[in-house]
This record gives structure tokens, C-alpha cells and sequence, in this order.
């Protein structure tokens, strides 16, 4: 597993183990899926051409059986990899398996903040598949437009990460939670990305080892390794 920590982040560490200092629930991934896109501010799409917030586009089809979202998952073709469900989320590429379109596609579940001020964004990031030529998946957090954080998970990394970041929000902020294939390899590619985004408040200064300058209004980021929650 590589974490790539963008200029953005203060790494915080208090007591030798990361904190989160958190406060009222205001999303939740897991909790709140929904088969309605826009139910508690989240919806379910994918990025494809251009890999940015501004080129979202929402999934068209819920299947109720898994249950997840789709692009287009079904005959008759085009089809693709590309899903989310309440825990997993899966993209597609230019190298697929059977009989998915060359097409890369990263999965996107999308929060839009009702609320302003700093938030906590906490979750896991973890494989939940294995196979040959696998090659893992990078987990992205988009908050606006700006990459907050990026997380690569190697193959068979089913331990994964705890993630915990702090931003800043305004009403109307999207907070985008990305599954990019890696390398256009979309083959074995289901990850366990979950998140839950909480009311926060900065812990005292004279509490903090500091490892790390960040700016933007943004503060605070801290990971550590962890087994993986069922």
C-alpha cells in the first residue's frame, strides 16, 4: 500500500495513535445507500474521459438483487465493470475481463454537504478481490475540485486502511469517493471504500505532533493500518 499525501493535510498524531476528534454524523455511506439517487445527499456515478468532479455523471441503473448501481452491467452490450454498492465500489478499463467494453470508467459515490464549517471524513479503503493479473485499485477523495487524498491499495490488500481527513465545506460541496482501476486495469478490481462524514473540531495545539505543512483551510489527515472490518 503507498498513501501519496497531497499539500493540502497536516498529518496529526496524538498519545503515538492517529485521533479523530468527530462530533454529529451528518453522512454515511453504508447507512444512508439508497436506490434513490439524491436520498441524503448522496448519489452514484462515474468519471469517464475526463477524470475530475466536474465530469461526474450519474449511474442510470439500480440493480435491487446485489443491491447496486451500475453504468451498464447487463446484455445487451456495451457493458462495463463499473458498480457501487453500499460497501464495495468497482471501475472499468482499457484492460477488462469476459466480455466488458475497453472503456475506463472511475466509480464515484458522491456526498453533497448540507451543512458548513469542518468536517471529519473517515472510512476504509481495502481489496475485496483477487485474481490473475491484478494489479489493486487507487482510492481518491475528492473535495470540490481539489484531491484531498490518495490512497493506493496493492493487490490482495484486504487489511487496507483506516482513513481519517478534515475539511472545510460549505453548503452545496460535493465530496466525491473514487475508485480509479490503476492503470486502466480493471481486472479483480471490487474495493471496499466506505465513509462517513461527521461535524468536526480541532484538537488543541499543545496536544499535536505536527509531521506535516498543509494549507488551504484544510487540516488534518491520518491514516493507519488496520484489519479490515466485515
Amino acid at each position: 500500500m503507498n498513501l501519496r499525501l497531497p499539500c493540502v493535510a497536516i498529518l496529526i498524531v496524538m498519545g503515538g495513535q492517529v485521533q479523530t476528534n468527530g462530533g454529529v454524523i451528518v453522512g454515511d455511506s453504508v447507512a444512508e445507500f439508497s436506490l434513490t439517487q439524491g436520498e441524503n445527499g448522496w448519489f452514484y456515478g462515474y468519471y469517464q474521459d475526463q477524470f475530475t468532479p466536474s465530469n461526474f455523471r450519474l449511474m442510470t441503473t439500480f440493480n435491487a438483487s446485489w443491491p447496486a448501481w451500475q453504468v451498464d452491467y447487463r446484455d445487451p452490450p456495451p457493458l462495463y465493470w463499473t458498480y457501487i454498492t453500499p460497501t464495495i465500489a468497482h471501475g472499468n478499463g482499457h484492460l477488462v475481463n469476459f466480455d466488458r467494453t475497453p472503456v475506463e470508467q472511475w466509480a464515484v459515490r458522491r456526498w453533497v454537504s448540507d451543512v458548513e464549517g469542518q468536517v471529519t471524513i473517515s472510512g476504509t479503503i481495502a481489496d475485496r478481490d483477487a485474481g490473475s493479473f491484478d494489479n489493486g485499485a487507487i482510492g481518491r477523495i475528492f473535495v470540490g475540485n481539489a484531491e484531498l487524498l490518495t490512497v493506493d491499495i496493492a493487490a490482495s490488500d484486504f487489511v487496507g486502511v483506516d482513513y481519517s481527513v478534515l475539511a472545510t465545506v460549505s453548503i452545496g460541496t460535493t465530496i466525491d469517493f473514487v475508485v480509479d482501476p490503476k492503470d486502466g486495469n480493471s481486472r479483480f478490481d471490487a474495493t471496499r471504500f466506505t465513509s462517513v462524514v461527521s461535524t468536526a473540531t480541532v484538537p488543541e495545539p499543545t496536544s499535536l505532533a505536527i509531521f506535516g505543512i498543509g494549507a488551504l483551510g484544510m487540516v488534518g489527515i491520518g491514516v493507519r493500518h488496520k484489519r479490515m472490518k466485515a
